[in-house]
């Protein structure tokens, strides 16, 4: 017998509230895909959008759509790294003209900055920083640690201070009373 017609759960039908999916999109044609790679390039370029994700949500595309055209258009990629890299100079040049400025800088905002200087710059702002341990490094390390107390000559014998040495201190009984 089947479900009753017009139940939301029926075949073909859409629940309220769903975006529709990729094959209920309509499809770009080619004037329109380039058109629409060029306002993506403008979004990230200008700030208006960090990522693909929030690109394709201001354009009313699918996010799979832009990741797709990530990987398919090579030259496309390249120059969304561009806009990273234009991103990250924007934004150490705020940061840097904010401090020569003498601006208050509320820790929020610079916090964000960072970390955003650190998702498009990685190699630049990394955390860890690495030792490498070599045998010309590991010998000269200790080599310094054997010379440490060696390298500086000993000083003579100090003269006395003129304080009073603990020896010469009356004791509290001895002390007069007032």
């Amino acid at each position: 017998m089947g479900r009753p017609p017009g139940s939301p759960n029926r075949a073909g039908g859409q629940k309220p509230g769903r975006k529709p999916g990729s094959s209920q999109r309509p499809h770009l044609k080619d004037a329109e895909i380039i058109d629409a790679k060029i306002k993506v390039l403008a979004l990230l370029e200008n700030g208006a959008a960090k990522h693909l994700t929030e690109c394709a949500d201001i354009l009313g595309l699918s996010r799979t759509q832009m990741y797709f055209w990530k990987q398919s258009d090579t030259q496309w990629a390249k120059e969304i790294e561009l806009t990273d890299q234009i991103t990250a100079d924007r934004l150490e040049k705020e940061i840097e003209q904010a401090i020569i400025e003498g601006k208050a800088i509320s820790m929020p905002y610079v916090t964000a900055r960072i970390f955003r200087l650190k998702a498009l710059r990685p190699e630049k702002y990394k955390e860890n920083y690495k030792f490498e341990v070599t045998d010309a490094n590991m010998k000269q390390l200790l080599t310094d640690l054997r010379n440490l107390g060696k390298s500086e000559p000993k000083k003579e014998a100090e003269k006395p201070s003129e304080a009073p040495q603990k020896d010469s201190l009356p004791a509290l009984s001895e002390l007069p009373e007032e």
